[in-house]
């Protein structure tokens, strides 16, 4: 839905960060850089700065990182997070959706 402009979708700057680590680790680090690129090009970045840092851990999340993603997602006004473990994010103050959920949610947008 973001490749095609439906939405417009955001990705926590630390994301980037693990997720070169990973593709680096499964593939190579230059097929890891061109999927980073691709990102980049797709997805606007939340950033993480020191508010971010500081409302992360003043927070009630369980997870520090998790708390990072959601606050510097909160800071972009972000309208709702995406992802595979909506239990992480019990405490949030916005809609938490499955991929797949958000995906019903879109296509009931649609018609």
């Amino acid at each position: 839905m973001v490749e095609h402009g439906v939405i417009e979708g955001y990705l926590c700057a630390t994301t980037l960060t693990s997720l070169d680590y990973l593709m680096a680790k499964a593939t190579n680090k230059v097929r890891a850089k061109v999927g980073v690129r691709r990102l980049l090009t797709l997805f606007r970045i939340a950033e993480v700065n020191a508010r971010v840092l500081e409302m992360a851990i003043d927070s009630s999340f369980d997870d520090f990182e998790d708390a990072v993603q959601y606050h510097a997602g909160m800071i972009c006004s972000i309208n709702g997070l995406v992802t595979r473990n909506p239990r992480d994010y019990r405490n949030a103050d916005l809609p938490v959706y499955l991929p797949a959920e958000l995906l019903a949610v879109m296509s009931l947008g649609e018609k």
